[in-house]
């Protein structure tokens, strides 16, 4: 009888630290599917800024860009960075790290200056969440 009760709490102990194994399981899936669609957007993010800077399209680039603790800094002041700038060509993101409201990206950068590319690697590109938990590049840091 004594058998019976001692194996009876063993699977007891066992079914409730198994529902918190898999509770435990489940979660760390779910942070790292979360995780997965925040790097995404944070790489989104580069890429579009980058698309936009390639087309010239400095209006949609600057939408891209935290100005919340920036406010002084005007579209004007972000098109004036850009008048001397070479040709960028191609952006590979590389690499990705969230932390937070904070992520940086990694980017390989092509561009063309004098009839001639050239290739910069590993360029960290830094990002923050802005009050609309949306992406931005800190451009000024």
């Amino acid at each position: 009888m004594a058998a019976i009760v001692i194996t009876v709490v063993f699977l007891a102990i066992l079914a409730i630290s198994g529902c918190a194994m898999i509770t435990d399981f489940k979660n760390n899936i779910v942070s790292r599917i979360n995780k997965s669609d925040t790097e995404k957007a944070a790489v989104q993010t580069v890429q579009e800024f980058f698309d936009a800077v390639i087309e010239s399209d400095y209006e949609r680039a600057y939408s891209y860009i935290y100005t919340e603790k920036h406010e002084y800094r005007t579209f004007k002041d972000f098109e004036d960075e850009f008048k001397d700038v070479t040709s960028i060509i191609k952006v590979d993101a590389k690499w990705i790290e969230v932390k937070n409201n904070i992520a940086v990206v990694g980017i390989d950068l092509i561009d063309t200056y004098d009839g001639e590319e050239k290739i910069y690697k590993d360029i960290e590109v830094s990002l923050i969440k802005d009050s609309a938990d949306t992406w931005k590049i800190n451009f000024w840091n």
